[in-house]
């Protein structure tokens, strides 16, 4: 949801596009997706929400433990060979 609200303002806000902006593309399309996930989300179960927010914690905690927050640069492999 996070991302299409940031497309939104970034696309459809910003004086630096002012002139280039596409209503459909650039405020709607995205806004929809927001709406369509907002929708999902309020109909999720508890027990769902609270394996999310688990979820999101134990990846906040893992994202602390691997970066600079400990003093240690980050390094992340995207290759497909994983060396």
């Amino acid at each position: 949801m996070a991302v299409n609200l940031a497309a939104v303002k970034h696309f459809g806000f910003s004086s630096a596009i002012a002139g280039k902006r596409r209503i459909l593309l650039d405020i709607i399309v995205p806004g929809l997706g927001f709406l369509f996930c907002l929708i999902i989300f309020l109909g999720l179960q508890e027990s769902t929400l609270v394996a999310g927010l688990i979820w999101l914690v134990m990846g906040l905690i893992y994202v602390v433990l691997k970066t600079k927050a400990l003093g240690q640069p980050v390094v992340i492999d995207f290759s497909e060979s994983g060396s």
